[in-house]
C-alpha cells in the first residue's frame, strides 16, 4: 500500500511510456488503496496529529464504506517523511499527490474528491480553490492559523507568521462542499467552520453534531459523515475503465529511510559486539543509491511501522438515529429514510444534529 512518488512534478507528467523517475529523486511517501472498478477516488489529508499509519485504518473505512480508491498523503516532517513542516512544503506534497493521480493513474478531475480533516483541511483546500475537483469534503476547518492563536493570545497573533488563509481559499471553491465540525470542539472553535460554510459559494452542506469533539470517531455514528456523504455525492459510483499503477512507485529504494537487507544485518553484527564487521559508509545525501539490487535481496527495508487503532467497525445495534443538516443550492436532508433531495433557493433552518428532531428508522 506504501508507494513513493516523486516530489518534482516534471518526473510524473509525460507520457506513460517514459522510463521511470531516476532513483535518489525526493519523494513524497503515499498510502494508496485501490478499489476494483471504482470511479472516484479521494484524496486524503490527514490531521495534525496523525501520520499515514494512525490514519490507515480511516483510509479503510472510505475505501470500504464508498468503494472508491484512497490516496492518503504524507506532510513534511511526519512519519516516514523528512523534512520540515512548513505551508509552502506541505501543499507543494499536496500538488504532487493530486499531479500523479491525474498524470500517472490517468483520473480526470471528474473524478477525484479531495477530504482534509484539521491541519489537512489547509492544503485540501489549496488545491480545490484552484482545480475544479468533484467534491471537498472539511472536517474541523479553521479559518487560518493565526486566527487560531487568535482565539488564544488575543492582538498577540498579529507577531505570528501567517499559515493556511482558508478563508480566502473556500470562496474560490466549486466543488460540492460538506464541512463537519462538532459543538464541542475545544481546539478548533465550530465558529471557524460556520464561518468557512458561510463563505463557501458551491453546492454545500453543513453538520454539526452537538456532542462532536475535535478528534471524535467519524466512524461510530452514520448520522456524522456517512449519511451526508451518500446524500450530498454520488457514491458509490463505478467505472469499468483500466485503472493501472505504475510498478515503479512500490520501489522502496525510492524511500530516503531504505537499507539493505545486507546493510541491516551488517549494522546488527556490528552493534551486538560479537562480530564487528565491516560496514560501508554511508551514503552521502546528494549520491543516489544504486540502480541495481544486490544479489539475494527479494524484500527491501524500510524503518517504519503502523498499528491501526481499530480492526473492525460493528453498526449493529446502531438503533433509531436522527439527522438534519443546514444545506443550500441543490441538496435538503431531512430524513436518511427518506431523502428529499432537490434544489432550494435558501437555506434550511435546521443545523444541529444533536437537536434530533426528526427522527427516522435506519433503512433496511
Amino acid at each position: 500500500e506504501l508507494i513513493w512518488i516523486p516530489k518534482q512534478l516534471a518526473l510524473i507528467t509525460g507520457p506513460r511510456e517514459q522510463e521511470p523517475p531516476p532513483l535518489g529523486v525526493q519523494t513524497v511517501p503515499c498510502l494508496l488503496q485501490v478499489c476494483e472498478s471504482a470511479r472516484f477516488l479521494i484524496l486524503y489529508f490527514h490531521s495534525n496529529a496523525e501520520d499515514l499509519g494512525m490514519c490507515r485504518w480511516f483510509c479503510k473505512f472510505l475505501h470500504e464504506q464508498f468503494q472508491v480508491h484512497v490516496l492518503a498523503v504524507e506532510y513534511p516532517g511526519y512519519g516516514i517523511s523528512p523534512g520540515t513542516p512548513t505551508p509552502e512544503g506541505i501543499c507543494a506534497h499536496a500538488h504532487a499527490a493530486l499531479a500523479f493521480a491525474t498524470q500517472a493513474l490517468r483520473l480526470p478531475l471528474s473524478r477525484i474528491k479531495i477530504f482534509g480533516r484539521s491541519i489537512g483541511t489547509g492544503p485540501a483546500l489549496d488545491l480545490a480553490s484552484k482545480y475544479e475537483v468533484c467534491g471537498l469534503i472539511l472536517v474541523t476547518p479553521f479559518l487560518s492559523v493565526r486566527e487560531l492563536i487568535r482565539d488564544r493570545l488575543g492582538p498577540l497573533a498579529d507577531f505570528f507568521g501567517e499559515w493556511f488563509e482558508n478563508m480566502k481559499a473556500i470562496v474560490k471553491v466549486t466543488a460540492s462542499t460538506l464541512i463537519i465540525h462538532g459543538k464541542k470542539d475545544s481546539l478548533i472553535p465550530c465558529r471557524h467552520g460556520e464561518q468557512i460554510y458561510a463563505a463557501c459559494k458551491a453546492r454545500k452542506a453543513f453538520v454539526s453534531p452537538k456532542e462532536m469533539e475535535h478528534n471524535t470517531n467519524l466512524a461510530t455514528d452514520l448520522s456524522i459523515l456517512l449519511l451526508p456523504m451518500y446524500h450530498l455525492f454520488s457514491l458509490p459510483e463505478y467505472c469499468f475503465d483500466p485503472f493501472e499503477v505504475p510498478k515503479w512507485v512500490f520501489d522502496k529504494r525510492r524511500s530516503p529511510l531504505f537499507v539493505s537487507k545486507e546493510d541491516d544485518e551488517a549494522e546488527e553484527e556490528a552493534s551486538s559486539g560479537i562480530y564487528m564487521a565491516e560496514v560501508e559508509k554511508p551514503r552521502p545525501a546528494d549520491q543516489p543509491p544504486s540502480q541495481k539490487l544486490s544479489q539475494g535481496i527479494n524484500q527491501q527495508t524500510v524503518r517504519h511501522h503502523y498499528q491501526p487503532t481499530k480492526e473492525k467497525y460493528d453498526f449493529t445495534g446502531s438503533g433509531r438515529i436522527g439527522f438534519t443538516s443546514r444545506i443550500t443550492s441543490g441538496l435538503v436532508i431531512k430524513q436518511p429514510a427518506k431523502p428529499d433531495i432537490g434544489v432550494t433557493d435558501s437555506e434550511t433552518t435546521s443545523t444541529d444534529v444533536g437537536d434530533r428532531t426528526q427522527d427516522a428508522e435506519l433503512p433496511p
